[in-house]
C-alpha cells in the first residue's frame, strides 16, 4: 500500500485517466473530489460490503410466507420456512398488493373544534 501526504486542494494521479483531489479537510473526515472515467465504477468500500451483505442474505432463500405461518400458529404446528421466491426480489414486491400504505399527502383534513 502506498502512503502519501497531501495537503488541502493538491491531488494524486493514478494511471492516465484517474484523479484524487483532496477537497476538504474536517476535525475527523476529509473530503475527496475522485475524476475517472465513467465505465471505472467508483464506490466506498462500506456500500460495497453491505451490497455484498444483503445479495449473500437475499440468495440463502431463507424467507417465509406469512399466511403460512399464520395458519401453522393457528394450527398449534411448528414453523417451518420455505424458499423465497425466484427472480429479481423488486419485482415481487411492486404489484399492487404490496402498494399498502396511503398516501400521507391524501389524509383528510382534521375536523375544526366546535364553537
Amino acid at each position: 500500500m502506498l502512503m502519501m501526504k497531501r495537503r488541502q486542494g493538491e491531488a494524486i494521479l493514478i494511471g492516465d485517466d484517474i484523479e484524487i483531489q483532496l477537497a476538504h479537510i474536517g476535525r475527523s473526515k476529509v473530503k475527496l473530489a475522485i475524476r475517472a472515467p465513467r465505465h471505472l465504477r467508483v464506490i466506498a468500500k462500506e456500500i460495497q460490503q453491505v451490497r455484498n451483505e444483503n445479495q449473500a442474505a437475499a440468495e440463502l432463500g431463507c424467507g417465509t410466507d406469512l399466511e403460512d405461518v399464520i395458519s401453522q400458529i393457528a394450527a398449534g404446528g411448528p414453523i417451518t420456512r420455505i424458499a423465497a421466491p425466484q427472480g429479481d426480489p423488486r419485482a415481487w414486491l411492486s404489484g399492487p398488493e404490496h402498494n399498502t400504505r396511503p398516501d400521507p399527502r391524501s389524509r383528510p383534513a382534521p375536523p375544526l373544534p366546535p364553537k
